[in-house]
């Protein structure tokens, strides 16, 4: 017997006398796959289909070298070869069962479906038994390395034997595969694992979807540069952009420039921190052009400083914002009215015994007056005491008036020579450097009202172009009074009568007012000249009195004289019977 090798294929040449018999077995994949016969394409073994009895390999020879179980039974049953393999895992030597009816050494095989097998391949067809329908032919032990499986799973192959076209017996291939079950099992196992894994994760991922799309906050994945990979509708929203046209942007350069550092600064503490930054206020320029202030949050998706991305989240709270400014400016405005009141209550008790020591002073200077002859010198300076002294007892009786304790006096009011008077006291108190100019383009134009009252708007709107000029250390304030017919729509707050007015406009040649300090220029809390330069108390209350007589007034700057205020004074004609209405 001389074995020949060629790429994995063994063939056994037995001479026996004159005749020769070839008889071929692989070694497969693993060297615990060999069989009989020739090989198929993909290098698994594959069984003859029939064998000439004269050509079997004595068990002692041949049988012996393969890694499969090898019997041969005759028409009977009876065991004729019986090879190491066999004799290893059953314990049993060939001497042992030769010649021994084969279900007395596995009587599992006389159950039907397996004696069905055996009546099959007597006559004359190939059986094969897979394991996946019948785990094994007969039973055989198998290693401790086997873990729980206790039996061999095998495939078997019932292969006929014939003598000339007779079937004289059947060789019985048994393979194990007991270990090859073993790692599908374990496969299976770790697909189904991998399934559920997967399916796992499908959901989690439809819910961080859900979450990731349903939140009204700005949510997006940003690279450690500030690069936006995924954003959310919140997102698209706020920044009014679709996810799209934000995916690839740089986050930072959707921040004003104002807050561009700051959110840089965020981000990067987080990514050398590794840790999530606390919460702060940004601006971001929408697509639109307006502004949107967020309260941002950065949050590493890792837990060291080498994260790749960062999960952006920004909440709109512009509204938020203006509302706690809104509250803080009515706090404000509440202690100022406190404060106001209280001066106010302080004022009118001043006023009241200031105009006590007016009033004595008023009595003595008519008694000298009456006493002191028309040449004396000194009379004229007594006369302009005495004129001061009514004045003033005018302003403090306005003062009572405006606090409450005092009620107006209203009666017709020649504007012309109410103009001169204050106008006259007025170029007195002014600063140095600073001029005044007057055009009074008025002759018996009469308003129905309060001299005094009417005096302090002048007296007020003159100071506070003073006020105005005073910065810049000189300047020029010009007075001009005219006739005027006023027309539907005229007033700012649509509450005056079209009609004829007497209009006295103030103005001065300081720094124009911007729009906001226009706007709130009448708001008695108001600094429209910078902060520390006095509050608006005196323009407030001309706005009141003015109001309360049925005019109204006007805030505007031109080239040359920035600043203008009007004031607008329905003449008598036209006004009285408002007036009279509205005072009794």
């Amino acid at each position: 017997m001389v074995p020949l090798r060629s790429a994995g294929v063994h063939r056994l040449r037995v001479e026996q006398g004159d005749a020769r018999h070839d008889v071929y077995f692989i070694t497969g994949r693993s060297c615990a796959r060999q069989g009989v016969g020739d090989t198929r394409g993909d290098g698994m073994s594959s069984f003859p289909e029939s064998v000439d009895l004269d050509r079997l390999i004595p068990q002692s020879d041949l049988c012996d070298y393969l890694h499969l179980g090898l019997l041969v039974v005759d028409r009977d049953l009876r065991v004729m070869a019986w090879n190491r393999w066999l004799a290893e895992r059953t314990g049993l030597e060939a001497q042992e069962v030769i010649g021994r009816r084969l279900l007395e050494i596995f009587p599992e095989l006389e159950d039907p479906l397996r004696l069905k097998y055996l009546t099959g391949a007597l006559a004359g067809e190939t059986q094969v038994l897979s394991p996946e329908l019948h785990p094994y032919l007969v039973r055989l032990p198998v290693g401790p390395w086997a873990g729980e499986q206790a039996e061999m799973r095998q495939t078997a192959r019932l292969v006929p034997l014939h003598e000339g076209k007779d079937v004289v017996g059947v060789a019985v291939f048994i393979e194990d595969v007991t270990e090859r079950h073993l790692h599908e099992q374990e496969l299976l196992t770790l697909v189904k694992r991998l399934e559920e894994t997967t399916r796992k994760l499908a959901k989690e991922e439809e819910r961080f979807r859900a979450i990731f799309e349903g939140t009204p906050d700005a949510l997006a994945l940003v690279s450690p540069e500030g690069i936006i990979e995924l954003a959310n509708a919140g997102a698209a929203r706020l920044f009014g952009k679709s996810s799209g046209e934000l995916q690839g942007s740089n986050l930072l350069e959707l921040a004003t420039d104002e807050h561009r550092p700051l959110l840089a600064s965020a981000l990067s503490g987080a990514h050398s921190q590794g840790k999530g930054t606390g919460p702060l206020q940004a601006r971001f320029q929408t697509a639109q052009g307006s502004e949107v202030i967020l309260e941002v949050v950065f949050q590493p998706l890792s837990g060291n400083g080498n994260a790749g991305a960062y999960l952006f989240q920004g909440r709109d709270i512009t509204e938020r914002v203006r509302m706690e400014a809104v509250l803080r400016q009515a706090e404000e405005d509440f202690w100022l009215s406190q404060k106001a009141e209280a001066v106010s209550l302080l004022a009118g008790g001043v006023a009241h015994d200031f105009n006590n020591l007016l009033a004595i002073i008023l009595g003595f200077a008519d008694l000298t007056l009456q006493t002191m002859p028309e040449n004396d010198p000194n009379r004229p300076n007594l006369e302009e005491i005495r004129a001061a002294a009514a004045r003033a007892s005018e302003i403090s009786g306005d003062l009572l008036s405006f606090t409450g304790r005092r009620p107006a006096r209203r009666g017709p009011v020649k504007m012309a020579p109410l103009l001169h008077e204050a106008l006259h006291l007025i170029r007195r108190s002014l600063p140095a450097g600073v001029e005044l100019s007057e055009t009074v383009d008025l002759s018996e134009e009469t308003i129905f009202g309060d001299r005094g009252q009417v005096e302090q708007v002048i007296v007020n709107l003159c100071t506070n172009a003073a006020a105005a000029l005073r910065r810049q250390g000189h300047g020029l304030i010009e007075v001009r009074a005219e006739r005027c017919t006023v027309e539907q729509g005229e007033d700012p707050w649509q509450e005056a009568s079209p009609g004829d007015y007497v209009c006295v406009s103030v103005s001065d040649n300081a720094q124009p007012l911007d729009e906001e300090a226009k706007q709130r220029l009448f708001d008695p809390y108001f600094e429209p000249y910078g902060k520390g330069t006095g509050r608006s108390l005196g323009l407030a209350a001309s706005f009141g009195l003015v109001r309360s007589h049925g005019g109204f007034l006007t805030v505007s700057s031109a080239p040359g004289m920035s600043n203008t205020i009007r004031v607008f004074l329905p003449l008598s004609l036209d006004s009285t019977q408002r007036a009279a209405e509205k005072y009794g």
